[in-house]
């Protein structure tokens, strides 16, 4: 018997389910039954928390050298000799 089953990857969340799971908190009712203004709240609320948990450039913005430390400027007081 060759039967396939519907398997999800690890790690895997459905967004949907966390949507409803939202709708569940914020309304005490399903994503399904939730009226237009009701679903305009809960989007905002997502972008809201997204924006806020989202990563502020990353290395992009950092002007550092490679290893992620900033580079130390030197001060040239010593003499150069002549070789």
């Amino acid at each position: 018997m060759n039967e396939k089953k519907n398997m999800k990857m690890a790690g895997y969340l459905d967004p949907m389910s966390e949507k409803n799971d939202m709708a569940m908190e914020m309304f005490g009712k399903q994503l399904k039954d939730l009226t237009e203004s009701e679903l305009e709240l809960l989007d905002e609320e997502i972008d809201r928390l997204r924006s806020k948990f989202m990563a502020k450039g990353g290395r992009v913005d950092k002007p550092l050298g490679s290893g992620g430390a900033k580079k130390k400027k030197v001060k040239n007081n010593a003499k150069v000799r002549n070789r």
